[in-house]
């Protein structure tokens, strides 16, 4: 499918096209095509697969509580080391979104926050 014709796709259903909208149908497209100038998508799952299979880690899932050095603030949730350092998941609250596909109504989610 070209950019065209998702654009036209999308004006059928009642969107408006502008030069935005068409800058990220691109990118869109540029993002899910397979043409890597050193190794194709194939390769590079090959790739992966066998240097899963080489590894002897073993991975399992715990709760955040059972994590050396890592807390749950109990006074605002957030996750972080007990050096401060690293990172935080952090809690944003997004408004004045009406320009977004959620209209007024914004959001809540976690991100990841960097930490000195």
């Amino acid at each position: 499918m070209t950019a065209d014709e998702i654009a036209n796709t999308l004006k059928k259903n009642g969107y408006i096209v502008d030069n935005d909208v068409m800058s990220r149908i691109e990118t869109m497209l540029q993002s899910i095509r397979d043409d890597n100038q050193f190794y194709n998508l194939d390769y590079i799952l090959e790739w992966f697969y066998k240097k899963r299979q080489q590894c002897d880690m073993i991975v399992e899932e715990i709760g955040i509580n059972q994590l050396d050095k890592w807390k749950v603030d109990p006074n605002n949730g957030n996750i972080r080391h007990d050096s401060g350092g690293f990172f935080e998941v952090i809690g944003v609250k997004v408004t004045k979104t009406t320009d977004r596909e959620v209209g007024e109504r914004g959001w809540t989610q976690p991100i990841i926050a960097h930490n000195p």
